[in-house]
């Protein structure tokens, strides 16, 4: 699986778990905690879903270690258990023919190379192409659809000039510390009151011909979600549902959220209104309700009316207010030091750092002849010509162990595989293109090889229970090809695909072309697969 769609799936498990634990404390804490500290809390749980940063030892980077070695484990048993079983080494021609009737031959792929398989890692491998594609999808339609808003908004909108009107609301945002000026206009087409504009706010109102009150209480509702940024709040959680798609905890995460924006925004107000004021705007919200329309937008505008079932929440809060006594800051304290460090215990998936090895010896020069021997015991390795002077590996050390020396002229590079499966993730080895030898022992694992043009090497492989392939642009020109099995029954069981111009005998492929400079020996032990291309 791609270690980007493990990072987001280990977040959104973490976030998950944040999730639920807030909704489970939400009953006993609705009427006793801050509304305020209510909706920023969340800022917590979009953090552990967003931000890929976790200690090491993390509980979920254990737990997805586990699963891996557990499964794959299980999977490696059940292989060895098969190699084991028809393990033909040293039997005679009688005892193989009869193994391969009684057993081999009614099973044609062995369990490495099971098809249903394989279409099963590949689907897993590229998962993440389609978790980002819907994610795209999904944000460009919020995109569009907020712009859409916009643009109806501002179709019909004009400027308020009445120079009293723009002085109560610039006065109302001086009492609420609001320094830039908000502009205001009207525009008939909506009916209820609303904030536009992330860099240029603009308080829209169907009309002016509104009572003092309901004018008052409507911009000081909209100026305090201006002051408090709930529009990059509202955005944020937008983003994290459109990488969190999949999970239906994150959209009611974003249902609730938008509730505890209008509670939060309502509680700071009455904060500052006083109680003798509480009434009032009550009845304000109650004339916005009745004239609410059908055309809004929670996306692309903060709004003052909102459906019935949270109006009767709103006014139920705004009546019963009551001031929290510093009693309540200890167990406000407390929930949010669970919460942080719960988000921090859980953690999320942390690959291991993936750092290029280049060997400490001296360079390589291109008239160097070489020797590289390569021992595969799990995983796989891409050889990769180059024409730089050094040997350089890339790979990723949460899966590999990759060891380079020179001795006497003569490279060693060998190649330990840490988990039983290594999916795509194959240690990259760049060799230069020297016409030097490379001799490969692959047990259990896989070699690809992008042969150069022009290569004057040679290249000795002995391959047991694993897979070869070699992929080339000049149809293996001046190449001297030749794969031989130790036992014959190999040579015909085993998958081996190549181009029509190689020959096929019983107990051989081979081919020839031109110069054969560039000579490749195969030796085939147990169930390998060799495909050239």
């Amino acid at each position: 699986m791609n270690n980007v769609f493990k990072i987001i799936l280990s977040l959104t498990i973490s976030g998950s778990f944040l999730i639920l634990f807030l909704f489970f404390c939400k009953p006993f804490i609705k009427s006793k905690l801050s509304r305020q500290w209510q909706y920023y809390v969340w800022l917590i749980v979009i953090a552990r879903l967003l931000l890929p940063f976790a200690p090491e030892g993390n509980l979920i980077d254990k737990t997805f270690e586990a699963i891996e070695t557990a499964y794959y484990g299980d999977e490696m048993q059940s292989v060895q258990s098969y190699q084991s079983d028809y393990d033909i080494g040293g039997a005679s021609i009688g005892e193989v023919a009869n193994n391969f009737t009684e057993s081999f031959v009614p099973e044609e792929n062995p369990p490495g190379h099971n098809p249903i398989q394989e279409a099963f890692w590949l689907l897993v491998e590229n998962i993440w192409l389609i978790w980002l594609d819907i994610a795209a999808i999904i944000l460009i339609r919020k995109i569009t659809i907020y712009r859409s808003f916009v643009r109806y908004v501002k179709a019909g909108m004009k400027p308020v000039s009445d120079i009293e009107l723009l002085d109560r609301v610039a006065v109302i945002g001086e009492q609420i510390d609001v320094s830039r000026a908000v502009e205001l206009c009207i525009n008939p087409l909506i009916s209820s009151p609303l904030l536009i504009g992330f860099f240029r706010p603009c308080i829209v109102i169907p009309s002016t011909n509104i009572s003092d009150r309901d004018f008052h209480y409507t911009i000081l509702h909209e100026l305090t979600h201006y002051r408090r940024r709930d529009m990059f709040y509202k955005w944020l959680v937008q983003i994290t549902i459109c990488l969190h798609w999949f999970n239906p905890l994150v959209h009611l995460m974003g249902r609730e959220i938008n509730k505890a924006c209008e509670f939060a925004c309502d509680e700071a107000i009455i904060t500052k209104l006083g109680s003798s004021n509480v009434q009032d705007y009550g009845k304000t919200l109650l004339e916005a309700m009745a004239l609410a329309g059908q055309y809004k937008e929670t996306l692309a505008s903060v709004t003052l009316s909102e459906n019935k079932k949270l109006l009767k929440e709103r006014l139920g809060a705004i009546v019963n207010f009551k001031n929290k006594s510093k009693l309540f800051l200890v167990p406000t304290l407390a929930l949010t030091l669970v919460l942080l460090v719960g988000a921090t215990s859980i953690g999320a998936y942390t690959p291991k750092q993936v750092n290029p090895l280049i060997p400490d010896n001296k360079s390589i020069t291109l008239d160097t002849d070489i020797t590289i021997t390569a021992e595969i015991n799990v995983g796989g390795i891409d050889i990769i010509p180059v024409s730089q002077d050094k040997i350089t590996a890339d790979f990723d050390a949460q899966y590999y162990d990759v060891e380079m020396i020179e001795e006497d002229g003569e490279w060693k590079i060998t190649v330990t595989g840490k988990k039983p499966r290594m999916g795509s993730n194959y240690v990259k080895l760049y060799i230069p293109d020297t016409g030097c030898n490379i001799t490969a022992n692959v047990l259990s694992g896989s070699l690809l090889y992008d042969l150069p043009q022009n290569c004057k090497g040679s290249l000795y492989i002995t391959a047991e229970n694993s897979s070869v392939k070699f992929s080339t642009t000049n149809q293996y020109e001046n190449c001297n090809i030749s794969v031989v099995a130790t036992n014959p029954y190999f040579m015909e069981y085993s998958h081996i695909s190549y181009p029509d111009y190689f020959t096929k005998t019983e107990d051989k492929v081979w081919y020839e072309n031109g110069t054969g400079t560039n000579e490749i020996d195969i030796v085939l032990t147990g169930f390998t697969n060799v495909d050239f291309e």
